[in-house]
């Protein structure tokens, strides 16, 4: 049975109920949103109905159009050694991801067990790995780890590529918030499929959501960034805050991505970290990784956490990212996959990194409106570019920076339960 998705403006009763009588199979989503299963000459009918009586275009048909919209952001390197751990002791310049979450402070000792969603649209995971990445990390208690399958996609470890992106996203959230419960949302990639896994992931209440997975915002129609950032409206409203990776491009690009380009997103920018220590100290150098030379969306109008808060805003579209992390692939995280190690980059994984954070702290609020108020200054680290020019509060680089988990928790903390 084929199906088309529906987005309305606002609720219409009597459109649901009309569509009822007419027969068709219904399956909502939220109160606006909704799914019309019939047959193609069927679906044709209604959707004439639609458009030429209800004056509704905003239709996502399940078609070959709509697939592969979006891609990873992800740089990759396989570990060529079959030695031991001590192969990534405190000499290597990579990182397992709770000795990042040690470096940026990220986990508080008293978090409860917290449901955490990621969005995927490709690949699968082995739970060997999974379990063989806790214990080399040296955890007892282990993460709780569940497939969940959106418009028939599946857990398909077999996709090679496409799965060292979810075993970066799992063992990364898994990683800086060890007591959680992770949900991975498998999806077809298409713009239905997206749509389908982030509000399902919205409808089970999870307390963050990870996206690594963008599209450039220009191959996506006005219509389709809006009802988009409609369903991310809803995340904020429930208090859920939806990291996004900011893409990886580098200087030869100009291109803005989406999800990341959303005002509704915290977007996840990228820096390279030097931490020789594994302590935030003298010997630490963090730098921007990517100079990205348009980092403004050409749709989505600033916010106006950006524009209270930002001296001296220069642009009247959205300003990306909000904040960032470790990305740069000379840097990058340890994962496994298929028993093997390998180094990955991108800003696929601080995304997840921000996602494992806020749901530790039990971030119950969308979090851009508290990081750009000015007493958030000093819970991000500053970053410097690779000429030493040191960046202070947001900038279109970096956004507001790294995160100093031990001030930064404790500003949530005070606004949030005070």
């Amino acid at each position: 049975m084929n199906k088309i998705l529906v987005h309305l403006e606002e609720q219409n009763l009597r459109l649901v109920e009309y569509i009822k009588k007419e027969e068709y199979k219904l399956e909502s989503i939220s109160k606006t949103s909704f799914y019309i299963y019939g047959s193609p000459e069927r679906l044709e009918r209604i959707e004439s109905i639609l458009l030429d009586k209800y004056n509704i275009s905003t239709i996502i048909k399940n078609n070959k159009e709509n697939l592969n919209k979006f891609k990873k952001s992800t740089i990759l390197y396989k570990i060529k050694t079959k030695t031991k751990d001590k192969t990534f002791k405190k000499q290597s310049p990579y990182f397992y991801s709770n000795q990042i979450s040690k470096i940026y402070r990220l986990t508080p000792k008293n978090s409860l067990r917290v449901k955490i969603g990621i969005i995927e649209l490709g690949g699968g995971y082995y739970s060997s790995d999974l379990q063989n990445y806790w214990k080399t990390i040296g955890f007892t208690n282990f993460p709780i780890v569940n497939a969940i399958s959106i418009d028939g996609a599946i857990n398909n470890p077999l996709d090679i590529d496409s799965s060292i992106e979810v075993a970066l996203n799992i063992q990364t959230v898994g990683g800086v918030c060890p007591k959680s419960t992770i949900n991975v949302y498998f999806a077809p990639n298409s713009e239905h499929g997206f749509y389908h896994a982030v509000a399902s992931a919205i409808n089970d209440k999870c307390s963050t959501i990870s996206i690594s997975w963008v599209s450039p915002e220009m191959d996506l129609s006005p219509t389709m960034l809006t009802i988009y950032d409609n369903l991310f409206k809803v995340a904020v409203s429930s208090g859920i805050t939806i990291c996004a990776s900011s893409g990886d491009n580098g200087t030869d690009s100009n291109v803005v991505y989406f999800p990341g380009s959303s005002p509704n997103v915290l977007c996840c920018g990228g820096t390279k970290l030097i931490c020789p220590n594994l302590e935030y100290d003298s010997s630490t150098i963090e730098t921007k990784c990517y100079d990205n030379t348009r980092v403004y969306s050409s749709f989505f109008l600033a916010p106006e956490y950006q524009l209270n808060n930002i001296q001296n805003y220069n642009s009247i579209y959205r300003g990306i990212p909000d904040v960032s992390g470790n990305a740069e692939h000379s840097t990058g995280w340890i994962i496994i996959y298929r028993n093997m190690k390998y180094v990955v980059g991108g800003t696929s994984a601080v995304a997840p990194m921000w996602a494992g954070y806020l749901a530790a702290i039990n971030c119950k609020t969308f979090a851009n409106n508290i990081i750009y108020k000015s007493k958030c200054k000093e819970g991000f680290y500053n970053i410097t570019s690779e000429n030493n020019e040191g960046f202070t509060g947001w900038n279109p680089y970096i956004g507001l920076g790294s995160p100093n988990g031990k001030i930064l928790t404790n500003i949530f903390v005070k606004t949030l339960f005070t």
